[in-house]
């Protein structure tokens, strides 16, 4: 009788955990347009040539340029890669840890950017300046959409996994 109260009680913990883990996820989903829209916001800013027009409003050195050349190319090769897949991933795959690896290769391009841009930063004029602090502030909202749509897929995964112990744990109160 007592190891049938445990698994009761223990049923009733993943019940409410399985429940927990809905509503956070489900809030993660209410945000997930949000998060796309502004990673394409952040995407039209880039493919469109403003970004790196703006960053080019001055002198830069010829080191500067193929930085800044490869940077936009890394970023367009992700985006090809990833376009059709980003919204879907799932956290159990392969193909997570390989996004996850080439979101890295592009955080430290942007890093790389963005080193140039502080170097010169006195050089351009104020109406860049605020250009640029703007697509900071872009850029920056772009990394935190997508560690929410990667935080969604965990949640999803703990979700999921919620529900397995949750079965489990029915069946074994069944049996007893």
């Amino acid at each position: 009788m007592k190891n049938l109260i445990l698994v009761i009680k223990k049923s009733i913990l993943a019940l409410c955990l399985l429940v927990f883990a809905l509503f956070v996820g489900c809030q993660t989903v209410l945000n997930k347009s949000d998060d796309l829209k502004n990673i394409a916001a952040v995407n039209d800013a880039i493919m469109t040539g403003k970004v790196l027009a703006t960053v080019k409003t001055i002198e830069l050195s010829g080191v500067e340029e193929s930085q800044l050349t490869h940077a936009v190319n890394q970023y367009a090769f992700f985006v090809e890669k990833w376009k059709h897949s980003i919204a879907h991933l799932d956290s159990t795959t392969t193909a997570f840890q390989e996004f996850m690896n080439d979101y890295s290769v592009l955080t430290s391009q942007y890093a790389v950017v963005e080193k140039i841009v502080t170097n010169h930063w006195g050089s351009y004029s104020i109406a860049d300046q605020e250009t640029l602090k703007n697509y900071q502030i872009r850029a920056k909202q772009l990394n935190a959409s997508v560690n929410k749509l990667v935080a969604a897929n965990r949640v999803r995964e703990a979700v999921m996994d919620a529900v397995a112990f949750g079965k489990i744990a029915i069946k074994l109160a069944a049996a007893l």
